[in-house]
């Protein structure tokens, strides 16, 4: 029966594996908090059945101040990437909660248990919507264990108001000295991320940033580490928005793949301040496929968990590192001191200005794109259409550092000004990005002038998208609202260039 087990699994991971975790989708939420219910254990008499284990010992009600709590928000309500948001919740039972760290993680399936067939068997899925999970050890591989601290069915996991609420709560009941969160969906840049296919919303990085320090000021409970796990978001005008609500950030300038994070190594490697102490995986094993293999041979170090001198810079880097390990799945991957990017944004803002003093700027913007040597500044985000081998761009965002590489080396610039700013652009990045990776593992290695932190560059008119030649602004109008956009004359730069 194992050996049958074992083999379903695998034939779900290779047909999965390698489904992208950027998104599309319009929108965002204003359903009120008041929609969604809260449902305790107590009132719905199926949302403890699955805690079989009796094992545990560190159960939900023990919400006595800890050293570490670490939540993880799945919007899972997406067909595409569901199966390997459910195996990271298996993978974060395999850890369990401890007496150092709590571990909750809210997961919305929608109607997944429908949706995919195999997978709702394979897993005994009898539930719909959204739970939030207060994660306890357990290696069985067909269902989940942990206990279920609230039921709130069918919802729309893009709704800010939802989102403030649970993590209030979850910050509350289960209060800590350290918290990380990961936030795990489809990604947009600065248009949002949380992608709610089956609501067709998502948030926008203002909302969520907002959330959070509300929750922060209301609580006295700041979040010191925030993973953004999707696609794209290690874009500054979104990371610019999350400088006052967390400490550090780990995000990918590009493309991401759900089931990056390996949480069996996070979470049982840190008890060691030394981040460089994971155990090391080879990249041709995806993830999922390693996380099938540890269910049966049992080789999670249970006694290893967050320690209690672990800080949030050792728990950032160790997150980085081991996505670093796992090669396969991020193509970019960043490592953020929110601290440096207002210094990044007055940099920024002297470039922005220098070239809005500017009279002649008709070759400005192509040394932007080109520099001296024709060879364009790689594109994030690119979409492959329906005719094969045709890519186009929905995002236009390229590499900050890069493009600043560009004017330096431009032998068309002659402003001293401009030059001189675009080097105090590089090293402010340099400041900022505490830890960077690129995988050039294509043939033209075009991931190899990735340095951390990307910007839009293109016409504002690219911010406008019409649906069945329907006008709709919405982007546009939102992109110049935010902090950075405005902070750095960013936008105003643009428009003065494409005039």
């Amino acid at each position: 029966m194992k050996i049958l087990k074992i083999f379903f699994a695998m034939i779900i991971v290779f047909s999965f594996i390698f489904i992208c975790g950027c998104g599309g989708g319009k929108g965002g939420s204003s359903t009120p908090a008041s929609y969604f219910p809260y449902i305790t254990p107590d009132d719905n008499s199926n949302t403890n059945s699955s805690n079989t284990n009796s094992s545990n010992t560190n159960n939900s009600n023990n919400t006595s101040k800890k050293p570490w709590l670490f939540l993880t928000y799945f919007v899972a309500d997406n067909d595409d990437i569901a199966i390997i948001q459910l195996m990271q919740l298996k993978e974060l039972e395999y850890v369990g909660s401890d007496d150092n760290t709590n571990i909750l993680a809210f997961i919305d399936i929608g109607n997944a248990k429908n949706n995919i067939k195999d997978l709702s068997n394979y897993y005994k899925i009898d539930w719909i919507g959204g739970r939030n999970y207060y994660i306890q050890k357990n290696d069985s591989v067909d269902s989940f264990h942990s206990e279920v601290i609230a039921d709130y069915g069918n919802l729309d996991s893009a709704d800010k108001n939802f989102f403030y609420k649970w993590l209030k709560e979850s910050i509350t009941k289960y209060p800590a000295d350290n918290i990380c969160l990961v936030l795990n969906s489809h990604g947009g840049a600065y248009q949002g991320l949380l992608y709610d296919r089956g609501e067709n919303t998502y948030m926008t990085n203002t909302d969520v940033a907002d959330a959070i320090k509300k929750v922060e000021e209301e609580t006295g409970s700041r979040i010191n580490v925030l993973t953004l796990d999707a696609c794209l978001m290690s874009n500054i005008e979104s990371l610019y928005e999350y400088k006052d609500s967390t400490d550090y950030i780990i995000a990918s300038e590009d493309v991401s793949y759900s089931g990056a994070i390996n949480y069996e190594h996070v979470l049982n490697n840190s008890a060691s301040k030394s981040a460089k102490s994971i155990s090391s995986k080879p990249a041709i094993i995806p993830q999922a496929i390693k996380t099938i293999q540890n269910i049966y041979t049992a080789n999670v170090e249970s006694n290893l968990k967050i320690s209690s001198n672990v800080t949030p810079k050792d728990l950032a880097q160790i997150i980085f590192d081991t996505i670093e390990k796992d090669k396969s799945f991020y193509l970019t991957c960043s490592l953020i001191d929110t601290s440096k990017l207002e210094n990044l944004k007055e940099a920024v803002l002297s470039f922005s200005q220098a070239v809005l003093n500017t009279q002649n700027t008709e070759n400005l913007l192509s040394d932007m794109f080109f520099g001296s040597d024709e060879n364009m500044t790689f594109e994030y985000g690119m979409e492959e259409s329906e005719e094969e081998g045709i890519y186009y761009s929905i995002y236009y965002i390229y590499d900050l550092y890069d493009i600043m590489n560009n004017i330096i080396l431009s032998k068309s610039v002659t402003y001293l000004d401009i030059k001189e700013s675009a080097k105090k652009v590089q090293e402010a990045i340099e400041e900022a990005v505490i830890d960077n990776i690129n995988f050039a593992f294509d043939s033209d290695n075009k991931y190899s002038n990735s340095h951390g932190i990307s910007i839009f560059l293109s016409s504002p008119d690219y911010l406008i998208y019409y649906y069945d030649d329907v006008k709709d602004d919405s982007t546009l109008e939102n992109y110049k609202k935010l902090k950075f956009v405005n902070d750095s004359k960013w936008y105003d730069m643009l428009a003065k260039l494409y005039l």
